[in-house]
Formats: structure tokens, sequence, C-alpha cells
């Protein structure tokens, strides 16, 4: 199974999940009802979810690199410490 996120951030990326999916029924809604602006604003939210989902993946991208290059260091007898800091920007769902 390939692994997209890091084990703290699986939880977050199911939730982004759920709530794209619950998005798309709202959306498929709105455009039986030829309700524009509300689809408008529906596939604004699921943009900004998916764009999440994105960021999610990066950071684990980022992540597994980090542990790549800490190991392969280590291994050249190399001692050091890293420290991680993530800051968020986007507004809680």
């Amino acid at each position: 199974m390939t692994q997209y996120y890091r084990t703290e951030d699986a939880p977050e990326a199911l939730e982004l999940t759920y709530h794209i999916e619950q998005l798309q029924e709202k959306l498929l809604g709105a455009v039986r009802r030829s309700d524009m602006a509300a689809s408008q604003e529906i596939m604004a939210q699921q943009n900004e979810a998916i764009a999440e989902l994105v960021r999610l993946q990066k950071v684990y991208q980022q992540h597994k690199r980090l542990v790549s290059i800490v190991k392969r260091m280590s291994e050249l007898g190399v001692e050091m410490e890293v420290v991680i800091r993530e800051t968020r920007t986007r507004a809680l769902l």
C-alpha cells in the first residue's frame, strides 16, 4: 500500500476526504437546482480542501526526504539534531 501522508496527518487527510465527498453531494444538488452561486461556492470549498490534501502530501514527501538525508548522514558518522517547525496558514474547516 502506498503511503501519501505522515501517520500523524492521516486522520486530518481522512476528514478532508470525507468533507470533499460531502461537498460533491452538495454540488450535485446545487447543479440539479441550477443554483450557480451555490455551485461556485461549493467548488471553491472543494478546491480549498483539495489544496490542503496536496499540502499534506507535500509535507510527507519533504519529511521522507529529510529522514533519508539524516539516515545517510548518520551512516557517515555525522551526529545531528533536526527540529521541524510547521506553520499553518489555512482556516480550519
